[in-house]
């Protein structure tokens, strides 16, 4: 565990396999980040779209193509 003290981190004090595991730790939350962001922006894309059609009186993004004469 690495002390957050006063809203910096003391790198300075960890030994070599604590600041191994650390640097391991962080890689592992910013996949996790990564998966979340990635996650919600597809929510929100998909929201968005949604939104979109029902304010235009289509119930889906195929029935938007064919009354835009396009292929369903």
């Amino acid at each position: 565990m690495v002390d957050v003290g006063a809203g910096a981190l003391c790198l300075a004090r960890l030994g070599d396999a604590e600041a191994v595991a650390f640097a391991r730790d962080v890689e592992s939350l910013a996949r996790v980040l990564s998966s979340l962001q990635v996650t919600i922006a597809a929510e929100l894309t998909a929201r968005a779209a949604a939104g979109r059609y029902e304010a235009a009186g289509r119930p889906s993004p195929s029935a938007a193509r064919s009354a835009c004469g396009g292929s369903p």
